[in-house]
């Protein structure tokens, strides 16, 4: 780690975001969504999609459970957990799924946004 400020370059070590001039902290995951009140206006990400679709079709507990398993999370035994992924590949792989399965009972997922 670089040395702070001096003309000999004592002082406080500098932390590496100000070594390599970052502006800003690294960006975090959004804070857990709640799948179970989404409305189709907020939906943003793979996992939400996946929810309002799936609440359109299924109703609001099916589009909750298929929100929280699209972002990563698991089932315990109480219940689902939402993960921290809701841009992942599962995620967009599931929306895929999501919308053959509909189309192939004859509707058409940009209903649920409507």
């Amino acid at each position: 780690m670089k040395k702070g400020i001096g003309p000999r370059g004592l002082g406080a070590p500098k932390s590496a975001a100000k070594m390599y001039g970052a502006k800003s902290p690294a960006k975090q995951v959004e804070k857990k969504q709640d799948y179970y009140n989404l409305k189709p206006k907020d939906a943003k990400t793979y996992a939400d999609s996946v929810a309002v679709e799936n609440t359109y079709f299924s109703g609001r507990r099916m589009g909750e459970i298929a929100g929280k398993t699209a972002s990563g999370g698991k089932f315990t035994g109480n219940g689902f957990t939402a993960g921290n992924t809701p841009n992942s590949a599962d995620a967009k792989s599931m929306l895929s799924d999501t919308r053959a399965l509909q189309k192939k009972h004859g509707k058409n997922y940009k209903d649920a946004y409507k």
